[in-house]
């Protein structure tokens, strides 16, 4: 059951993958290379969420679930919560970013992370 949700979890990151690319090429194109690249940093953090919890998922999966608990699962989305924050910190303190390009980027990840599961 959970081999199921990890390998589920990557088709997700897929579909992420393409999206992130595909809005930091309409970023670059429209307001250009800082703003691209930007997004593609935004979407970057948003893929974090994903990754983590692909990873999380796969872990688990090998000891058949044994170990995964409320709150384990928890900590977790606390661990993925607290490195999300962590790292738009550091990406709003880089003079390099636009930060409405960053953010655009990380709500496009999101954005097609609930897309995919609806």
């Amino acid at each position: 059951m959970l081999a199921i949700a990890a390998r589920e979890s990557l088709r997700i990151l897929r579909w992420q993958l393409g999206w992130i690319a595909a809005l930091a090429l309409t970023g670059g194109i429209a307001f250009g290379a800082r703003a691209g690249w930007s997004a593609l940093a935004g979407g970057g953090i948003g893929l974090v969420w994903t990754l983590y919890m692909a990873a999380t998922l796969f872990r688990h999966s090998l000891t058949h679930g044994a170990h995964l608990s409320v709150v384990s699962f928890a900590m977790g989305w606390l661990i993925k919560v607290a490195l999300t924050i962590a790292l738009l910190i550091a990406a709003f303190r880089s003079p390099a970013v636009a930060p409405l390009a960053l953010l655009r980027g990380l709500f496009g990840a999101l954005a097609a992370y609930w897309a995919w599961l609806a």
